[in-house]
């Protein structure tokens, strides 16, 4: 949550997306398989208004997504 805090973009963890099919059915914590949700918004990497998709906006949403990624990673190889 840390990263996204820092970005330019707004982050809930567990608000009104609470897990979907994809994390219930393969995320088992119990046996060390983390599962991840991440739902992202079209104006994040492309120009509503026209349906265009936005090379600038979307390097800047991969970095920040990039950086989260990482951050998973790196705890997961703590536990």
């Amino acid at each position: 949550m840390r990263v996204a805090e820092k970005s330019d973009y707004s982050a809930v963890l567990n608000g009104r997306f609470r897990g979907g099919y994809t994390t219930r059915h393969y995320g088992d914590p119990g046996n060390g398989v983390n599962a991840l949700q991440l739902e992202l918004s079209q104006r994040c990497y492309m120009n509503e208004s026209e349906l265009r998709y936005d090379a600038k906006l979307a390097r800047t949403v991969s970095a920040t997504i990039e950086d989260m990624l990482n951050a998973f990673v790196k705890v997961a190889r703590e536990v």
